[in-house]
């Protein structure tokens, strides 16, 4: 029965149906940060900012932390 229904929606003869007064959120993201924990208590962290962003058009950038990313992203690791 599913796998039907699936089947109706990816060929279009049925409709998926929402609410009149449908609605969302738009995320949009500044920072993101990774952590990895480890065993031995070298736990990886890096994180990933737009510089673009209003928060962060003050802060300077150190070419020893912080590489250049692409789309005005930068990305830093903080540990180990």
């Amino acid at each position: 029965f599913l796998l039907e229904q699936r089947q109706k929606y990816i060929d279009g003869s049925l409709e998926v149906q929402k609410p009149e007064r449908w609605g969302g959120f738009l995320l949009v993201p500044h920072t993101f940060e990774f952590y990895q924990g480890q065993s031995n208590r070298l736990s990886d962290r890096i994180r990933f900012r737009h510089i673009g962003s209003d928060s962060d058009k003050t802060v300077a950038i150190d070419p020893t932390v912080t590489h250049q990313g692409t789309h005005g992203w930068v990305f830093e690791r903080l540990s180990p």
